[in-house]
């Protein structure tokens, strides 16, 4: 202990500035929300505008997936230029793509086997009816994204401008109607 231990007075300097640190918490407005033109509408008011408007406040399911983009080595301008070879490079991403899915299904870790490719990129959040442009699956597949459990794969590589994807739910938010708290402000406004 004496030998990894700091010396009294290092532990007494620390020890003082953790104690001199505050936590505070503070309500922010925005000085634009309050700009003298009409009366502020009561919390009460706020209220029976949001229970009286409810359908207007729905938000649709919504999907956050893991995406790794299967398009390495990049097509080259020689393949760029030849149909044929173009057809065989994404030959070749779709059968590492698919090589992938089984891997993952047989108990492998996406973050692993997909190391060579850049790993999954997270956070892609989609609706139903929106994905990312570079997606260029189907509608059946968009469907499937909505249907899979959480760290659910898609069973198939999805088609991309570039290349193939292989799919990751992490979760799925169903519908539901925005809380209060996150439309107060548009309601104030209003």
């Amino acid at each position: 202990e004496k030998r990894f231990r700091p010396a009294d007075d290092v532990l007494r300097a620390r020890a003082l500035r953790q104690l001199r640190r505050a936590i505070t918490e503070d309500l922010s407005l925005r000085t634009v929300d309050f700009n003298g033109n009409y009366p502020e509408p009561r919390e009460s008011d706020v209220l029976a505008y949001y229970r009286a408007h409810l359908p207007q406040w729905r938000r649709p399911e919504r999907a956050v997936l893991s995406v790794v983009f299967v398009n390495v080595p990049p097509m080259t301008q020689a393949e760029l230029s030849d149909a044929k070879a173009t057809e065989a490079w994404k030959a070749r991403m779709r059968q590492a793509a698919d090589s992938m899915i089984r891997a993952v299904k047989a108990g492998a870790v996406l973050d692993l086997v997909s190391a060579d490719f850049g790993g999954p990129r997270p956070d892609v959040n989609v609706l139903p009816d929106n994905f990312p442009g570079y997606w260029k699956g189907s509608a059946a597949q968009q469907a499937a994204v909505f249907k899979l459990p959480p760290g659910g794969l898609l069973p198939e590589p999805v088609p991309s401008t570039d290349g193939y994807l292989v799919v990751r739910l992490d979760k799925v938010e169903p519908s539901h109607v925005a809380p209060l708290g996150a439309v107060a402000g548009d309601i104030r406004a209003r």
